[in-house]
């Protein structure tokens, strides 16, 4: 059984969203990162191929949780209305390539949340690499 969404309750908390998926990908613990996400959404990563839904998320990220990678979330501009954050954020990758070669890079990107029926905020669309 899935655990339940980490609780991110009020626009004011819009910008936990990043600091838990960041931590958790740090952690290697893509259940708690995949509970940031609606069920249907998408995530645009840098190759261009778009993953669509929980499992196609955590598909593409599983390689990347075996470098052991430390991943910080910068900050965030958080634009809402009604029920839709549009999040604009930074965030570092310290770790290894899949080669084995250092990587120390800070990347800017942008999302969506939607707000869910009991006022939690979970992530629709993700584009961590394109916000420029």
């Amino acid at each position: 059984m899935a655990e339940p969404a980490p609780k991110i309750e009020s626009s004011d908390a819009l910008g936990k969203i990043g600091n838990i998926v960041c931590d958790a990908l740090t952690a290697g613990d893509l259940n708690t990162l995949l509970q940031c996400y609606v069920s249907g959404s998408t995530v645009m990563f840098d190759a261009g191929e778009p993953a669509v839904g929980r499992d196609a998320i955590g598909k593409a990220l599983a390689d990347l949780t075996t470098t052991s990678p430390t991943i910080t979330y910068k900050n965030a501009e958080i634009l809402e209305s009604g029920d839709l954050a549009l999040i604009r954020h930074t965030w570092t990758f310290k770790g290894n390539d899949p080669d084995g070669n250092p990587v120390d890079e800070t990347f800017a990107g942008t999302g969506v949340a939607r707000r869910q029926p009991n006022g939690d905020w979970l992530i629709a669309i993700d584009s961590p690499y394109n916000a420029d």
